[in-house]
């Protein structure tokens, strides 16, 4: 049997953005539900966080999603089992008040796992192990101790694994009380990464700028013979671009393919940028496309000429480097930790 294994969703990411939920929404009615139709795949798995804000929703955000997508899965008889994250729920200390309990209570096909669960799917048996929190930790792993599972999916904050594109998550779980699984599998980090073992499957779209690297999409996955497929989503929100007409500055500017950036996010890395009309030629052509943004970065050649490293997405290094620098700091760990917290809140609550 065939079953679709589907990242974190955030439904009403970016502060209910409209261009962010148009964008995801239009991942499951122009890819994904295609997808099942045409392969005949009538059941998902969402590991979690299928909300975006833990305590409130927009209600026109909401109606989207519904009549979009739950309602046609209602009707067209996919079922989905969804695994609590910790976005789903309201306090951070159990899974006892959760947004997909309250909102989708009225839909039959959706079955929302609140507690470790096993479940059969076609012949084999799984584990389903939503947000493991300080109030369940313990009753938890004596339920992964009593199961028969093979594989187990859930939502998990182990250490030593990617949260984004080269950002290792240090804290955590570990992942030795359930080496008994043949394999694992989980949303929360939205980066695709793996040990071999314990696979984390990213999200199947962008969501923040820190995405614009990671490739996103769902997998396949065979219940009896734990084979994951990955199918990659290739719609990006996303685009960076380098400008640098040392080489060519009478031409560089036409050598960009801007097609396809109609609603999109543009940023634009100028090195070098000595023919002022070719640049302003490149920004009215790209602003006549629509994107929903563009930002420029300048000044990025004196910052290589003088010597300091370019690096636009290591905004969390540039937190840990800062904390490393200073002194009489009684536990520099936790004070990363907190810093690193309030970064990812930040871009999630970013109004764009």
């Amino acid at each position: 049997m065939k079953v679709i294994v589907l990242g974190d969703v955030h439904i009403g990411a970016r502060n209910d953005s409209q261009v962010f939920a148009d964008y995801h929404i239009s991942f499951f009615t122009e890819q994904l539900f295609p997808y099942m139709k045409k392969h005949k795949i009538k059941h998902i798995i969402q590991l979690g966080d299928i909300f975006d804000r833990r305590k409130f929703v927009n209600f026109v955000v909401l109606n989207q999603w519904k009549t979009k997508v739950f309602d046609y899965m209602q009707a067209e008889k996919i079922t989905m089992d969804v695994l609590l994250g910790n976005h789903d729920v309201y306090f951070r200390n159990t899974n006892d008040v959760s947004s997909p309990v309250l909102l989708l209570r009225e839909y039959y096909n959706i079955n929302v796992f609140v507690e470790p669960t096993d479940v059969t799917i076609g012949t084999s048996k799984f584990m389903y192990i939503p947000w493991i929190n300080s109030s369940n930790l313990e009753s938890t792993l004596e339920k992964v101790k009593a199961s028969e599972a093979i594989a187990a999916f859930g939502h998990f904050e182990f250490a030593g694994f990617q949260m984004d594109k080269g950002q290792k998550h240090e804290d955590g779980l570990s992942t030795k009380d359930f080496k008994k699984f043949d394999s694992v599998y989980s949303g929360h980090f939205h980066h695709r990464n793996d040990d071999g073992h314990v696979f984390y499957v990213g999200t199947p779209y962008q969501i923040t700028w820190v995405d614009h690297e990671s490739t996103k999409g769902f997998h396949v996955f065979g219940t009896s013979t734990l084979e994951m497929t990955f199918i990659e989503n290739p719609n990006l929100l996303f685009h960076r671009m380098v400008y640098d007409d040392q080489l060519d500055p009478d031409n560089h500017y036409k050598s960009f393919d801007l097609s396809g950036l109609a609603g999109k996010y543009v940023k634009i890395i100028v090195s070098s940028k000595t023919n002022l009309y070719g640049f302003d030629q490149l920004l009215s052509k790209l602003y006549a496309q629509g994107p929903a943004d563009v930002k420029i970065i300048e000044n990025v050649q004196e910052q290589e000429q003088s010597g300091e490293k370019l690096d636009l997405e290591s905004t969390k290094e540039i937190l840990d480097k800062a904390v490393d620098s200073l002194d009489n700091v009684l536990d520099k760990k936790v004070l990363k930790k907190m810093l690193r917290a309030l970064y990812t809140e930040a871009q999630q609550m970013e109004v764009v």
